[in-house]
């Protein structure tokens, strides 16, 4: 019989601290669909605990299912005061996995009759980011796109105080998780299998000033963005740890107007992120794109947040939006959106997952610039130590009337105001992680110079197409402004030829390398990779004098991908590259051992293509060594072992030889049977003319030769074959 529960449905409370449900008061309760952050052990802990103001109840009990099956039960007695009896169970351990966890939470009376108070399901541990911003942020398209739906792709709360604080699954257009929300999503999800949450809090066209907004009395003020930004991680337990990190892209708003103060504003809401969310260790800051408004200082926001990286150390990664696919001006469609959650993500891989493909991966930033020439007409711009940097000469871009218009590399950079003095560059070129201009002229004496334009004039291009300065995987370079050229620098960066790398001597594990020598060589680096996308490992440092180099113990069948470097005094050669396939084994031999007699073996293999010869080995004993027993023609696929010892092991091992390649060892075995016990023979005379020959049953003989002679030097001749069954008696005559 159960007892009645007073009220017990009809009464749901909820509050940002505690759940009513008639008269049990949950301190502490999941729900329904909730993220739990994960800890470093993969797992996250859910706490129940409450107090119920009714007397008369003996304890509390949960049962924990994961999926449909359940797999852990507690109990918590209740400890009165008065008529309030509390009770709390230990944390609740789940996994951070692709799978959800559920609870039914009872209340149990003193003659154990139970009454099932709640149930909370879809419950999951994962890892939380928050995104901010303007629409790019949001990423929302009004293109017909097939969102992400993943139920284990979760968020939490509403991005207006009118809308519901609750969990639910995402999609790109539900809760506004976006594209760029949802595809950092989906990369996590199918490559680390774990759930994600993704709160974003991102605004179509709100500036700095508005971000800024914020109530120091109350920081989870629904009354301004910074306030419901603040109470959507509160509210879904995300304060102390629960974000992985935090990703802003803003600024075009100011890029029409109001862009010189960007800076100053933006530096005071990263004072306050960091006061306000100060276990959020990790943030992603964007480099807005160039935007059709004739507005000077746009160059000089951008280059801010080019330098967020330095100003905001360590805490900051940044990133730069020009040259994204579907650009219109201002926004982007699906293409650019799933092109920036595809760079980004490479970034959070590398920052918070630990991957291993972490080559080039960041936007090419500007480190210095200085004449590397005395008269001030070569300009080097030096960028990051492990950036690889590509030239692009020139782009065909489309003008307003669909007519083809070729833009050029070098009038990418200005020298003077307002998008000026773009014409003293006349030639560019990449060394390593060095872009040298070439001009014409020496530059103004203020010695500035800008990457590409303050604003973009839209007169002839609807949307800034470039060229863009870009690294070997395509990341293209921050826009800088107002980057001081330091005075002359020797670096006498005319390059070493280029060495021109081949490869031959090719076996199934080893390639051959060889280069001719380069003029002013005094050293050679060797690099190599496996796979494309993989960085390059140096494997070799060689003196000027070598021009080979034999790469060894190599996988068959595998591309490897070289390049080479010759090192000079000062200069150095741009990198010689080359790729080789090593040769594929010969396939395995089936070898096959078959007992002829307990003193040979037969040993058989079918014939391998391409073998030109085959090694057969041999040992008695597992722990020795093999030993050579034959070389054979690759005619043969037989060989008979003799005069071996009986009731012995014998270990066989086969390989195939081809041109350059072989094959792995094929091995099997065979045991030599053991001699017959010798018959016990007896003659006994049966007459002038007969004998009677017998002998007692041998174990295992399945028949019997008798061979007689008359004299003692005489050989022995077959008189007989006998079965098995032959044991007695047998009468024969003999010559007089």
């Amino acid at each position: 019989m159960k007892k009645t529960f007073t009220l017990l449905l009809l009464c749901l409370f909820f509050s940002a601290k505690a759940q009513k449900i008639g008269k049990i008061i949950f301190d502490k309760l999941p729900d329904n669909l909730q993220l739990y952050p994960r800890n470093d052990r993969d797992e996250a802990q859910v706490p129940i605990a409450g107090q119920i103001e009714e007397a008369g109840w003996a304890y509390f009990s949960v049962q924990i299912f994961r999926e449909d099956k359940q797999i852990g039960y507690q109990r918590s007695n209740l400890s009165y005061t008065g008529d309030i009896g509390k009770f709390q169970f230990n944390p609740i351990t789940i996994k951070a996995e692709l799978a959800e966890y559920h609870f039914k939470v009872f209340v149990v009376n003193d003659k154990k009759d139970s009454t099932q108070i709640v149930f909370r399901e879809h419950v999951v541990a994962g890892d939380a980011f928050l995104i901010g911003g303007q629409s790019n942020a949001l990423a929302l398209v009004s293109e017909i796109i097939v969102p992400y739906r993943n139920k284990f792709a979760r968020s939490y709360g509403a991005a207006y105080p009118y809308e519901p604080m609750n969990w639910a699954i995402t999609e790109y257009g539900n809760q506004r998780v976006g594209q760029l929300g949802g595809g950092i999503q989906k990369k996590i999800i199918e490559k680390y299998k774990i759930p994600v949450c993704i709160i974003n809090q991102a605004v179509g066209g709100i500036n700095l000033g508005l971000s800024l907004q914020r109530n120091a009395g109350n920081l989870g003020d629904l009354s301004n963005n910074y306030g419901i930004t603040y109470a959507r991680v509160q509210k879904a337990g995300f304060l102390n740890g629960g974000i992985k990190a935090f990703i802003w892209r803003q600024g075009e708003n100011e890029s029409s107007g109001g862009s010189f103060f960007w800076g100053g504003l933006f530096d005071q809401l990263f004072k306050y992120w960091r006061q306000d969310f100060p276990d959020i260790k990790q943030y992603y800051v964007f480099q807005v794109g160039l935007i059709a408004w004739p507005e000077r200082y746009a160059g000089a926001l951008r280059d801010y947040q080019r330098r967020t990286k330095t100003i905001y150390a360590p805490f900051v990664e940044n990133i730069a939006c020009v040259g994204t696919k579907g650009y219109d001006g201002i926004h982007y469609d699906s293409t650019g959106h799933n092109q920036t959650n595809t760079e980004i993500f490479r970034m959070i891989d590398r920052d918070l997952y630990k991957a291993k493909f972490t080559e080039n991966i960041n936007s090419p930033n500007v480190q210095k610039a200085y004449f590397s020439k005395e008269d001030r007409t070569r300009i080097t711009l030096e960028f990051e130590s492990d950036q690889k940097m590509v030239w692009v000469e020139d782009t065909l871009l489309y003008d307003r009337n669909g007519r083809g218009v070729r833009q050029y590399m070098k009038n990418m950079f200005f020298f003077g105001e307002n998008n000026t003095l773009n014409d003293l560059v006349i030639a560019g070129r990449a060394v390593d992680n060095k872009i040298i201009l070439t001009l014409n002229n020496p530059p103004p004496a203020k010695n500035t110079i800008n990457y590409l334009p303050a604003f973009h004039d839209d007169a002839v291009f609807v949307q800034f197409g470039g060229p863009f300065l870009k690294n070997t995987i395509g990341m293209r370079a921050f826009s800088f402004d107002e980057v001081k050229i330091e005075p002359y620098i020797e670096t006498n960066f005319e390059p070493l030829s280029t060495p021109e790398l081949s490869v031959g001597g090719i076996t199934f594990q080893s390639l051959k390398l060889s280069w001719k020598t380069v003029n002013q060589a005094k050293s050679y680096v060797l690099q190599r990779k496996v796979n494309p996308n993989d960085a390059f490992q140096e494997i070799a440092k060689l003196g000027a004098e070598k021009t080979q180099y034999s790469d060894s113990l190599l996988k068959d069948n595998t591309t490897y991908f070289y390049r080479l470097k010759a090192i000079g005094d000062k200069p150095e050669s741009d990198f010689g590259t080359t790729e080789g396939l090593t040769l594929a084994k010969l396939n395995l031999p089936e070898l096959s051992v078959n007992v002829i007699s307990n003193q040979s073996l037969k040993i058989t293999w079918k014939a391998i293509p391409k073998a030109t010869s085959y090694t057969l080995e041999r040992k008695t004993n597992l722990n020795d060594a093999y030993q050579i027993l034959a070389k054979l023609g690759a005619d043969k696929t037989v060989y008979s072992d003799s005069l071996l010892k009986d009731n012995v092991t014998y270990f066989y091992r086969i390989k195939a030889f081809g041109t350059n390649t072989e094959s792995d060892f094929a091995t099997s075995q065979a045991t030599t049977p053991q001699k017959l016990t010798t018959p016990e023979l007896s003659v006994a005379t049966v007459s002038y003319n007969s004998l009677r020959v017998s002998w007692k049953i041998i174990p295992r003989a399945t028949s019997y030769i008798l061979e007689r002679k008359a004299a003692l030097n005489d050989n022995y001749k077959e008189i007989a074959k006998l079965g098995s069954d032959k044991t007695h008696i047998f009468r024969f005559a003999l010559e007089r």
